[in-house]
This record gives C-alpha cells, structure tokens and sequence, in this order.
C-alpha cells in the first residue's frame, strides 16, 4: 500500500519527457531488498531485430552519449 508519491515530469534536450517518482510505502510493505525491486520495476532498450522502428526512436530521443564543452 503507498501511503503517499511525488512525481515530477522533465524534458529532455531531446524534447522526449521522462518521469521521476518518489512512493512512501506503509512499513508492511516495504521491500527488503533491491532484488525485491529488481523482479517489479525494469527498464530495457528495445531490440533492435525484433522492433526496429521503436529502437531507433529510443535511441534518437532517449539516448544520449558525453555531454560537455565538446559536445553541447
């Protein structure tokens, strides 16, 4: 049971937005351990042969290498 969230929502250079969340959880459901977590929140590139179309836009927008002085 979460007893509460925050949540904020942020774009990227890329224009892309993404989401980063807080939850408090009642003490009777917390996790142990970050294995706990681990087996319900995940997140993973599409396959490239499988789903093309989604990898590429994955890599385009979400994706990013160095950034600095060299590469603004």
């Amino acid at each position: 049971m979460t007893i509460t969230n925050i949540h904020t929502i942020e774009f990227q250079k890329r224009g892309l937005p993404h989401v980063h969340l807080l939850f408090f959880l009642h003490p009777d459901n917390k996790y142990s351990s970050s294995d706990e977590i681990d087996h319900i929140i995940s997140a993973e590139i599409p396959s490239r042969e499988n789903d093309p179309e989604l990898y590429t836009s994955m890599q385009n927008h979400m994706v990013h290498g160095l950034c600095g002085i060299l590469k603004p």
